[in-house]
């Protein structure tokens, strides 16, 4: 639906600011929305973390190293539940204490930990990274696709954030076991000062993740690794202010989606809208009036609306506010009453009953008179 789009190598203009912390913006996602890694606290308007500050703490991923628990979140049969791996419980409760206030505006996108094998039951996703082709992608089986709902994922997810995993981590710069001078000198901006975890397995017991040397490696699931949260933000962010370096990050805010409402003798094509949004709307004739008036309402307050009409059709750009539409109707001094009589073979006897009793009428009328 959107063309992919990502951030690669040794850049300093990708830090913005959303719901009250900073993020490094990685890439784009299928439905055009930003997938945002956690930066750390904002300092004084800027995002200069350091230290352990641009991870959320730092824990195991799982509490055994054996093959489940590769895994980010699995249904277990015997328990009839979702058990949750040991990083997931710490995503969720970061996001539960600060991010629910902007649950609206973020994206139900796919966290992929592809633990798909190959023929000798070695993880096709280190395969690819590790073959020397450098071969990063999107594709990921359903059931390791990790979304909120289960028609675009595996709906084990109860809120949409996650961690990165070894495909994005490569699309931005980084390789896996791999340290050359080129990325000594260029660092890509994946490697912080902090190792942190990415969903991607590696070996039956063991993840990949960014180190402190400049190159995904590899650790066993029960080591002590910082977490940096991951998501997704929808398509209709916009930035207020900033131009992405630490100390003057992008400000991303969202549009409120404003109500409208209309009277009964009004329809419009939609009830709710963004500013700027064109509404169209129309009004309904009745026999004997004419629209007078249309009226535009805020909070019970008249507004000034400038609205277009066209072939019987009204058009006007929303406002940033909330709004009602009503009209009000005149009498139409120009109106003449007509029937619908048909002059058909089968109604033209009744028309000349109607006519010879009215003259019937009258000759009696005039015979009293007399």
């Amino acid at each position: 639906k959107y063309p992919m789009a990502y951030f690669r190598g040794n850049l300093t203009n990708n830090f913005a600011i959303f719901g009250n912390f900073c993020f490094q913006i990685i890439r784009t996602t299928e439905n055009g929305g930003i997938k945002l890694l956690y930066a750390g606290p904002i300092e004084n308007g800027k995002c200069n973390a350091t230290g352990d500050s641009p991870h959320i703490g730092k824990y195991s991923y799982g509490s055994e190293n054996s093959k489940k628990y590769l895994q980010y979140a699995y249904y277990d049969e015997e328990s009839d539940t979702v058990l949750d791996s040991i990083i997931k419980e710490k995503v969720d409760d970061w996001f539960s204490s600060y991010m629910l206030d902007y649950i609206d505006n973020i994206e139900d996108s796919p966290f992929r930990n592809d633990l798909s094998t190959g023929v000798i039951n070695a993880y096709l996703i280190r395969d690819r990274l590790y073959s020397g082709e450098d071969s990063p992608n999107y594709k990921c089986p359903l059931e390791y696709s990790y979304t909120v709902s289960s028609e675009i994922g595996n709906g084990l997810l109860k809120y949409p954030v996650a961690i990165i995993n070894a495909d994005d981590l490569t699309f931005a710069g980084g390789k896996l076991k791999t340290i050359t001078p080129e990325l000594q000198e260029n660092v890509p901006f994946i490697f912080i000062n902090v190792s942190y975890w990415a969903m991607s397995p590696y070996a039956p017991n063991k993840l990949m993740y960014p180190n402190t040397k400049n190159s995904i490696n590899d650790n066993l699931i029960t080591y002590m690794v910082g977490a940096r949260p991951y998501l997704a933000i929808k398509n209709n962010a916009v930035i207020e202010s900033g131009t992405g370096t630490r100390d003057n990050p992008f400000v991303l805010s969202f549009p409120t989606l404003h109500t409208i409402t209309a009277d009964s003798n009004i329809t419009i094509n939609k009830t709710s809208a963004y500013k700027g949004e064109k509404i169209t709307f129309n009004v309904f004739d009745k026999e004997g009036f004419k629209i007078d008036k249309i009226f535009f309402n805020n909070n019970d307050s008249n507004v000034d609306i400038d609205y277009k009409l066209v072939n019987n059709n009204y058009s006007f750009l929303m406002p940033d506010f909330d709004l009602s539409i009503s009209v009000s109707y005149v009498v139409d001094e120009s109106y003449t009453p007509h029937t619908d009589i048909e002059y058909s073979s089968s109604n033209k006897n009744i028309y000349l009953v109607v006519v010879c009793l009215s003259i019937i009428g009258i000759y009696l009328t005039k015979k009293s008179k007399l």
